[in-house]
C-alpha cells in the first residue's frame, strides 16, 4: 500500500483564496482483521493428528514525498503510514485411539513494514525536497484496534489412548513490525509552527493454551 508524491512533483497552495489555509495529507493505511477457528477430530488404533492454524500479515505501507519535489502550502502537511492488525485464532483438537498423539499449534506472524518520509537518503542536492508549510507531521504507526489486542490466540488439545496418550497445545506469536519516520537528506523545511517526526509501534498479545492426555492402562 503506497501513497506518495512522485519525483519532481510541484504543489503550490500559497495563494489560497479568501485567506483559507491550504493543506496536504498523504496517508497510506492498512486495517487487517483475521478470525480463524479450527476443529479437528481423529480416532483409530493408532490415532494422531497435527492441527495447525497459521496467519501471516506482512504488508508494506509507505507514505512519502519523493526526491526533487516542491511543496508550498499555508496550512498543515501530514504524511502518515498506519497499520491496525488484529488476529483472532483458535484451534481445538480431539484424538482417541489405542496409541494416541495429538498436537495443536497456533502460529501467528505479524510484520508490517511502515515508512513515512520526506525525501530519501543520499543522492546530493539534485534530489532535495523543499517544503514550506505552517506545520508538518511525519508519522509511522502500528496501532492496537478496538479489539484491544494485536493477536489473541487459543489452542486446546485432548488425547485419550487405551495404552498411550500424548498431548501438546502450542501458541506461537512472532512480531517483527518495523516503523520508520524520517525527513531525508538535503531536505529544506520552512515552517512557523511545530514539526513532528514520529515512529510508534503499539502491540498487545494474548495466548491461551490447554490440554489433557490420558491412558486407560496404567
Amino acid at each position: 500500500t503506497k501513497a506518495y508524491l512522485g519525483r519532481h512533483s510541484q504543489v503550490d497552495g500559497s495563494s489560497a483564496s479568501n485567506g483559507a489555509l491550504s493543506s496536504l495529507d498523504i496517508s497510506a493505511e492498512s486495517v487487517f482483521d483475521a478470525d480463524v477457528d479450527v476443529w479437528t477430530v481423529a480416532g483409530g488404533i493408532g490415532a494422531g493428528s497435527g492441527n495447525d492454524a497459521k496467519v501471516n500479515y506482512s504488508p508494506k505501507i509507505h507514505a512519502y514525498i519523493d526526491d526533487g519535489s516542491n511543496v508550498d502550502i499555508t496550512g498543515h502537511l501530514a504524511i502518515d503510514a498506519k497499520a491496525t492488525p488484529y488476529v483472532n485464532a483458535k484451534i481445538t483438537g480431539v484424538n482417541a485411539g489405542v496409541f494416541n498423539v495429538g498436537v495443536s499449534l497456533v502460529d501467528i506472524v505479524i510484520e508490517p513494514d511502515l515508512v513515512a518520509k520526506i525525501g530519501g537518503t543520499g543522492g546530493g542536492e539534485s534530489k532535495s525536497v523543499v517544503v514550506n508549510a505552517k506545520s508538518i507531521s511525519v508519522t509511522a504507526k502500528n496501532i492496537i484496534g478496538s479489539n484491544g489486542y494485536t493477536a489473541d490466540t487459543e489452542s486446546t488439545s485432548a488425547s485419550v489412548g487405551f495404552i498411550l496418550g500424548v498431548d501438546a497445545a502450542v501458541n506461537k506469536i512472532t512480531n517483527k513490525t518495523s516503523t520508520y519516520a524520517r525527513i531525508g537528506d538535503y531536505a529544506s523545511i520552512t515552517t512557523t509552527h511545530a514539526v513532528k517526526v514520529l515512529a510508534e509501534n503499539d502491540t498487545k498479545h494474548r495466548a491461551k493454551s490447554g490440554g489433557g492426555a490420558g491412558s486407560l492402562m496404567a
